[in-house]
């Protein structure tokens, strides 16, 4: 079982020996998790225009579907419980600029802009104790209260990120400031 599990490693440090990162002509697409402000998930796609500094640095352009749900309870006591969950989802452009500092590792810094929606539902759920003072002050019942609401947002992104390659196409991924999906996303790239 060793010799197995030995001779896997080896054939994937092999496989993993010749990966190249981002170079003019190139796609990527990558699926993320996101943390922070929420927990958000992300669809990115970016293409490389050029090139540049002898193949260390390169020029990418793309897109990227972003979407993050923030759940809350802002008030609670003896009588009340408010329970709020926000769920945005934008669309944005992106361009990037991209430097191997060192071999399978791609580093780059992303800005995008685009558009979305937040739609927002709010729950108000009574204690039992709190119907039945309500019922005996007013005579009627006093019922659970649910709100919505959505409007267009603006959305951006801002963040720098690495990628680092597995193999000649798999590579997994960080990016740290806002992505739409969260301050802190992590993933799996699949270059073509």
């Amino acid at each position: 079982m060793k010799k197995f599990f030995g001779a896997l490693v080896i054939a994937l440090l092999a496989i993993g020996a010749n990966a190249q990162t981002f170079e003019k002509g190139s796609s990527i697409v990558s699926a993320q998790l996101g943390v922070g402000g929420g927990f958000g998930q992300r669809i990115a796609y970016e293409y490389s225009l050029v090139s540049l500094l002898d193949g260390k640095a390169a020029i990418g352009v793309g897109g990227s579907l972003n979407n993050r749900v923030k759940t809350d309870t802002p008030y609670k006591d003896d009588y009340e419980k408010v329970k709020t969950v926000e769920d945005w989802f934008t669309v944005t452009v992106n361009a990037s600029f991209h430097y191997e500092f060192i071999d399978k590792l791609d580093t780059y810094v992303t800005l995008g802009l685009g558009g979305g929606v937040d739609a927002a539902k709010s729950k108000v759920k009574y204690s039992s104790e709190a119907k039945k003072e309500y019922k005996e002050f007013t005579g009627s019942e006093l019922k659970d209260e649910k709100y919505s609401a959505s409007q267009g947002i603006f959305g951006w992104v801002s963040s720098l990120g690495a990628r680092y390659y597995f193999t000649n196409n798999w590579a997994a991924n960080v990016e740290l400031g806002w992505t739409g999906a969260g301050y802190i996303t992590l993933g799996a790239t699949y270059k073509f």
